[in-house]
């Protein structure tokens, strides 16, 4: 327990912006060469995930632990 005027706070957000998918083509020859009479290509392809995870805390002083705030002139 942090006291009466102390105020704890955790936070978690979790955000999903979607999914890519790409195919790269990647000449394995060195440029100008050609085997059997045409250069030789690699394919990749891959998917990749955006998600971010995110975690927060906060510590925060109340300093009227009554609720009840005055004012005075």
């Amino acid at each position: 327990m942090l006291g009466s005027n102390w105020i704890a706070r955790a936070e978690y957000r979790y955000a999903s912006f979607g999914t890519i998918s790409n195919t790269d083509n990647r000449p394995t020859t060195p440029e100008g060469t050609l085997v059997f009479g045409a250069p030789q290509v690699s394919s990749v392809a891959y998917d990749l995930r955006l998600a971010t995870q995110t975690v927060t805390f906060g510590l925060g002083y109340k300093f009227d632990s009554n609720g009840v705030m005055t004012t005075r002139y």
